[in-house]
Parts: C-alpha cells; structure tokens; sequence
C-alpha cells in the first residue's frame, strides 16, 4: 500500500471536536481514491462517548 495524501480534518478541544461525515469523505471521494484509512484519539482517555456511538449503530 502506498499512502499519497494526509489531511488533518479537525482539531478541537480536549473534550470536543465538531465534524461533519462529508467533511471526513470530502477529500477521498474528491481524488477518487481506492481506500482511505482513518485515526482518531482520546485525548482525556475517555470513551464513553465511543461506546455511545457503538450502541446506537447496532440499537
């Protein structure tokens, strides 16, 4: 696999950060790309909110 773009897509606070899904899928679809990878952090260490995402997906 060969990597040819990074995009950083927002920076928010330690507790919060506001990002819209085309604003994440924006770029890939724009270059056509064949895959994208995606990382995020916790920067507080918490994760109740990821696990609140989860449950509402599989709910």
């Amino acid at each position: 696999m060969l990597i040819v773009n990074i995009e950083l897509v927002s920076v928010g606070s330690s507790y919060f950060t506001a990002v819209e899904p085309k604003e994440i899928m924006g770029v890939p679809s724009q270059k056509k790309a064949a895959g994208i990878i995606m990382i995020h952090n916790h920067p507080c260490g918490e994760m109740k909110l990821l696990h609140m995402i989860w449950m509402l997906q599989i709910g």
